[in-house]
């Protein structure tokens, strides 16, 4: 009973049990740090406490011992009921299901200990108590805002802290730069909206004036409506449509004064309605008859 070596009591060992161990032995000890390589615990465990994480497989099989109690109960009644054997079965069969779908639902609550279930847990039940308190532990970060990257004694890193200011900062001067530029895309936005609907309204006088002209001038209708109408397409289109009657009256009269002026008119509209469609000859050629159209006028008596 010496080198380290002692009883627990001396009773059957038919020993007085003075000399149990031997003092003057001291048991080496092995260090911790040196198979880890770490000189700190703080360097250790990584700054912050590590939590074992619950078993998801013997967490999955209690949900499903649930499903399969709740069939085991159903099946007692259903058989106290007196139903027939198959009826019992098909109702167990399509509970089962039910539940089973439940389960692998995530928005499902089916399955997730209950607060009264919680409190009941025995100490034997680790995974659930583990579960139970991780759950707990993500609502009160939530409610204290803490982050999920948070370590202990952040707060007292001066490095880390200035680091998290930079970054703040460097983020709001982003996040202004942005509103900015947002802020002068709309201006500009407007501005052309603005300008955009100051043409239109002189368009509309014009087209009005001119509208007045051509029907005292004895111009067909449908040139009226590409007066008249908002648009460069649907105006070009009305003006084609008049160009036949235009050419009637011209072959009526030929030396009507405001023929070619008229003449001059439509081909402007063509050769709008030509570009808007990505034809450039037709374009051109519509361009080129205006010219005529207003030379003749020049010549003509």
């Amino acid at each position: 009973m010496y080198n380290g070596i002692g009883l627990k009591s001396a009773r059957g060992s038919g020993t007085n049990g003075y000399i149990q161990r031997n003092l003057s032995n001291l048991k080496p000890r092995d260090d911790w740090r040196k198979d880890r390589g770490a000189t700190d615990f703080k360097d250790d465990v990584g700054g912050r406490a590590r939590h074992v994480q619950p078993d998801a497989g013997i967490l999955d099989h209690e949900r499903k011992r649930k499903v399969e109690v709740r069939c085991m109960e159903l099946q007692d009644e259903l058989e106290e009921e007196g139903l027939p054997a198959d009826e019992v079965e098909e109702q167990v069969a399509a509970l089962r299901r039910t539940l089973q779908d439940a389960l692998a639902n995530p928005a499902s609550s089916f399955g997730a200990a209950t607060h009264a279930e919680t409190k009941s847990l025995r100490p034997s039940d680790t995974h659930a108590l583990r579960m139970a308190k991780t759950i707990e532990e993500a609502k009160m970060q939530r409610a204290l805002g803490i982050d999920a990257e948070y370590k202990e004694g952040d707060a007292f890193d001066r490095e880390l802290q200035e680091r998290k200011k930079l970054q703040r900062i460097e983020e709001r001067r982003q996040a202004d730069e942005a509103r900015r530029r947002d802020w002068e895309r709309k201006k500009q936005l407007n501005q052309e909206r603005r300008a955009l609907t100051a043409t239109r309204t002189t368009m509309t006088t014009t087209m009005t004036a001119d509208a007045r002209l051509d029907v005292e001038a004895g111009a067909p209708r449908a040139l009226v409506r590409a007066r008249t109408t908002r648009g460069t397409r649907a105006a070009s289109a009305a003006a084609a449509a008049a160009l036949p009657a235009l050419d009637a009256i011209a072959a009526d009269r030929p030396r009507h004064p405001d023929r070619l002026r008229l003449r001059r008119l439509v081909h402007r509209l063509l050769g709008h309605l030509c570009c808007s469609r990505g034809d450039v000859a037709a374009a051109a050629s519509a361009a080129a008859g205006a010219v005529v159209s207003t030379r003749s006028v020049v010549v003509d008596p």
